[in-house]
């Protein structure tokens, strides 16, 4: 029995104690301490986004993405999470920007090839031979690009944290390619886009819009002769095994967004918001590496049994005749809409210059 009521003097001593600290901040304490354990609570909770990429884990885009990802969970202490499901296992690009557009994925991170579905004109940034230098296509893209598409991905309920670099495409074939004209009458696997289909129809060879997988099958049974590729994506996935000639046409520069479903964007907090925003200022770190990457690929196949045409500048410039007018055909094609667009990607590319 004493020990009975031994603890509970003391326990009606530790009550008493504690009535008295909140007398003493005039009993603003109790709402103080509710808050501040929401607060913790809050402080403590983590956000996770699912963000989904058809980019093999081992490539470049696969090991940046998730570079960039790991440096956002470390600066928000991992408050903030972003969880990267790449090598297409959420389905391929096409399917990953509906997903986003409906906001039933977080972030996606595609190439610009499948934006047409938001609008056409978007198939103007893959026109061949676009850009005059790579300095000028590094520049629009990573500072230009994003107020030229605003309204558009505005309209497909995406917030583009960022455009980044996927590459210069060039040719693999079974047999060796110089001229445009050594293309005429070939089959050759274009990207699912109108310019290519043009630049293609330009060249006299039938272009075949193929997935990844089905182009490797294709260069396999010779479904196909020849393929239009990034090359530092071409090589990475082994395309120059089963087509071994290639030719640094460089005529198209492919470029992507990583974006966030403008549901989910909705959702984040103020502090959620400037923490993405190092995936922004990672884009141009991305770029650099591609190019780079593009240069040491090429370079390590030249000597192995692969034959790598670097063109003159006299067969570059036929590359470039071929091509010629292609998207102001293209554009005149859709409508005064399409070709202000263009002009707006000239005065980027004059800015850029200036």
């Amino acid at each position: 029995m004493k020990y009975f009521v031994f603890g509970f003097l003391r326990l009606n001593t530790c009550v008493l104690s504690i009535l008295a600290w909140a007398r003493a901040v005039q009993l603003i304490a109790p709402v103080s301490i509710v808050t501040a354990i929401f607060l913790s609570v809050a402080a403590q909770a983590q956000t996770e986004l699912r963000l989904g990429t058809a980019a093999p884990g081992a490539s470049p885009w696969g090991v940046w993405v998730q570079d960039v990802t790991d440096e956002v969970e470390k600066a928000s202490d991992g408050a903030l999470r972003i969880r990267v499901i790449g090598d297409a296992a959420l389905g391929g690009e096409k399917t990953l920007l509906r997903q986003g557009m409906k906001g039933r994925l977080d972030m996606i991170m595609i190439s610009n090839v499948y934006l047409s579905l938001i609008e056409q004109e978007i198939d103007l940034v893959s026109s061949p031979f676009l850009f005059d230098t790579t300095a000028q296509g590094s520049c629009v893209t990573v500072n230009h690009l994003g107020s030229i598409l605003e309204h558009s991905m505005e309209s497909a309920q995406l917030v583009p944290l960022g455009w980044l670099e996927v590459g210069n495409v060039i040719v693999f074939s079974r047999d060796p390619i110089a001229a445009p004209s050594d293309l005429e009458g070939k089959k050759v696997r274009i990207s699912e886009t109108s310019v290519d289909m043009l630049f293609s129809r330009r060249l006299g060879a039938a272009g075949v819009p193929l997935g990844i997988s089905d182009t490797i099958l294709s260069l396999q049974t010779g479904r196909v002769d020849a393929a239009f590729l990034p090359s530092a994506y071409g090589v990475g996935i082994g395309i120059h095994k089963i087509a071994p000639h290639l030719t640094i046409s460089n005529h198209t520069r492919l470029i992507g967004t990583i974006a966030v479903s403008k549901s989910t964007y909705d959702r984040l907090s103020p502090q959620e918001r400037k923490w993405l925003e190092i995936v922004t200022s990672s884009s141009p770190r991305l770029s650099a590496t591609i190019l780079d990457t593009e240069e040491k690929m090429l370079g390590q196949l030249s000597g192995a049994d692969v034959s790598v045409r670097r063109l003159s500048e006299s067969e570059k410039n036929a590359w470039r005749t071929a091509a010629k007018g292609i998207q102001d055909e293209f554009a005149a094609s859709l409508g005064e809409s399409a070709v202000q667009f263009l002009a707006r990607i000239e005065a980027a590319k004059a800015a850029c210059d200036g």
